[in-house]
């Protein structure tokens, strides 16, 4: 059976995902709006065709028609990105390939990472 080794680091605090998710990295909702989501829509995609449901979309589209404060569609988006996270280690742990090598943020030290690698494989 093959392994897979995966660096677990300590979860993050929901503040850490938000600051990851798209949104947070550009100025403010206006320009995400007024670029991919605005750009896709003008261009006759339909606003529930599978490309327009991926992460984000869905509350940028809200946003767009009105329905939606920027507030809300910010708050979307960061709850949509924290579900994807949560399905992401879900369908990791099932997989009993895979091996986790827990450490530290700020004590990674890719030393340490392979000895524990080379520990679970009993070299």
């Amino acid at each position: 059976m093959d392994l897979i080794f995966f660096i677990l680091f300590p979860l993050p605090v929901y503040s850490e995902v938000d600051s990851c998710s798209p949104i947070e990295s550009m100025t403010n909702i206006a320009e995400v709006s007024n670029g991919e989501t605005k750009n896709a829509l003008a261009r006759g995609y339909a606003k529930d065709s599978p490309g327009l449901q991926g992460i984000g979309y869905r509350s940028i589209i809200r946003f767009l028609d009105g329905t939606a404060t920027r507030e809300e569609a910010q708050t979307g988006l960061s709850l949509d990105t924290r579900h994807y996270a949560k399905r992401q280690m879900t369908w990791f742990k099932k997989d009993t390939r895979i091996r986790w090598i827990e450490t530290a943020k700020p004590q990674f030290d890719p030393d340490i990472i392979a000895d524990k690698i080379v520990k679970e494989l009993g070299i």
